[in-house]
């Protein structure tokens, strides 16, 4: 074969060199659309455009960017960890129980450990932030032998001849009387989200045109304020002491969204070091990359707008010393209500931290604190499955038999079967050292339910027989069961049988 020329290799090499790059590059973005998704988005970012909700609602973020977003950019702690708080641990722990509940409940893909040093006695939460803090394991033999492979179980107790909180209980005890069966009990009761008109901004509103073509609305925050109402009234009523994190269309805490302004710059940061955002703005024209800014200034704002609600209400709750939260909310699936009928029931309790969270060290002395704190974890379970199984029958809904999130962990009962309940890196549980659920109520955005709950918001409040109400006897019948044998119990085996029926 003859050999090719310098002239014929240049002239192959352009054509091959074009064929390669569009066999190699990204399809073409839609720019026209983005430029329609955009049209509404403000050029200036001032006060008054971040304080007003109508602002997040006409400029969404466009979805080629929500794909680059993580949740955790606008997700920072606004403060250091108290890392000494952990020193309360030293000498309570057995090591192999602490490293058990750190690799099966708190942080299972093992991302926490690089960050830390563990010796045969002690561990060294943060050699970096804190080189002289040193927590002490406790040199006590285990209570009962760690289950050897398998599925992960709940764990014995600490020491089983002392009960869970056992100053508490035996306050509780002494003050019980025949209308306080459970003396002077503290619950705080959590309305997910917020109404009104932050339930928009929320992006927790739910709509949806019948046949008919009329329009039907619900908003959670609205469910979950009443459902809290209809729990407190229930529990008041038995003596217990009730206290609600947020009024009606409340967000809890009290700055306006430019206040937050700091963090839509660290969240443009992270964007500006992206490629494919890179790629994306370079496609735009010079107004539309403010605008795509904007957007995504705006989601950053919302967002930890959002997270900083749920910190100041757990900061305010952690003040009132409860014995317990339920934080009430209602499900909804993701992809709308084109898929019909109830979603299972779940509940969430602390844990399950991801490599994602754990670049705050916050969050890092927060995973260490969890799994310190079984016998805190393993009430916290035995709530949320008591709660569960009342919430199943009274609102004829099955409990989740399959995880569907790929963020949670889900813990099964003592024979392995499923309870419904997930241990979970949620905002509300990293602020309080009390047992603390979430539970997810009836399906908003099943047509049938939307219908029913939209019927009910109609209702005089406490009418018996509404969602709201059967949700509010579950959760108060569950309660009463995990306070029963709390106060009962001289052990504290809240897991030995957390699949039973009763």
């Amino acid at each position: 074969m003859p050999r090719a020329t310098p002239r014929l290799l240049r002239a192959l090499a352009l054509p091959l060199a074009a064929a390669l790059a569009c066999a190699t590059l990204p399809p073409a973005r839609p720019v026209p659309a983005i430029h329609d998704a955009l049209s509404a988005c403000p050029l200036r970012l001032t006060d008054a455009v971040l304080d007003d909700l109508q602002s997040y609602l006409t400029c969404p973020i466009p979805p080629p960017v929500a794909e680059l977003i993580r949740n955790d950019y606008a997700d920072d702690e606004l403060g250091p960890p108290d890392l000494q708080a952990l020193a309360a641990w030293s000498g309570k722990v057995p090591r192999e129980k602490f490293l058990y509940q750190l690799q099966h409940w708190v942080n299972p893909e093992g991302s926490l450990l690089p960050w830390i040093r563990i010796d045969p006695d002690q561990l060294w939460p943060d050699p970096i932030l804190a080189p002289d803090l040193a927590i002490r394991f406790s040199g006590q033999p285990l209570s009962a032998p760690l289950p050897a492979g398998g599925p992960a179980a709940l764990q014995p107790p600490l020491d089983p001849a002392v009960p869970f909180w056992p100053a508490r209980q035996a306050e509780l005890r002494r003050s019980r009387t025949p209308s306080r069966p459970f003396g002077a009990l503290r619950v705080a009761i959590d309305p997910g989200h917020s109404g009104r008109d932050l339930g928009r901004f929320e992006r927790r509103r739910f709509e949806w045109r019948d046949p008919a073509g009329q329009l039907h609305a619900i908003q959670e925050g609205d469910l979950t304020y009443r459902t809290a109402l209809e729990l407190q009234r229930k529990l008041e009523e038995k003596g217990v002491e009730v206290s609600l994190t947020r009024g009606d269309g409340e967000a809890g805490q009290p700055h306006p969204p430019s206040h937050f302004r700091p963090f839509a710059d660290a969240l443009l940061r992270h964007l500006s070091q992206d490629p494919g955002f890179q790629e994306l703005e370079e496609s735009l024209s010079s107004e539309d990359r403010l605008r795509l800014r904007s957007a995504a200034a705006l989601w950053a704002v919302r967002k930890q707008f959002i997270f900083e609600t749920l910190r100041e209400r757990m900061r305010r709750v952690a003040q009132l010393h409860p014995d317990l939260l339920i934080s009430i909310h209602y499900n909804a699936r993701p992809i709308g209500p084109s898929a019909l009928g109830p979603t299972p029931l779940v509940a969430m309790v602390a844990g399950d931290y991801e490599s994602t969270r754990l670049y705050s060290p916050f969050n890092r002395a927060r995973a260490l604190a969890e799994a310190f704190a079984i016998d805190r974890f393993d009430a916290s379970a035995h709530l949320a499955a008591a709660c569960l199984r009342r919430m199943s029958d009274l609102l004829q809904i099955p409990i989740v038999r399959e995880n569907p999130y790929p963020d949670h962990r889900p813990i099964p009962s003592a024979d392995g079967s499923p309870t419904g309940v997930d241990a979970w890196n949620g905002a509300i549980f990293r602020y309080l050292d009390v047992p603390a659920v979430l539970t997810e109520g009836p399906t908003m955005d099943d047509p049938a339910e939307l219908l029913r709950l939209e019927g009910m918001l109609q209702q005089p409040l406490h009418a018996p027989g509404t969602p709201s109400e059967r949700y509010a006897e579950a959760l108060a019948q569950g309660i009463a069961a995990y306070a029963t044998r709390w106060l009962a119990q001289e052990r504290n085996d809240f897991g030995a049988d957390l699949g039973s029926p009763n």
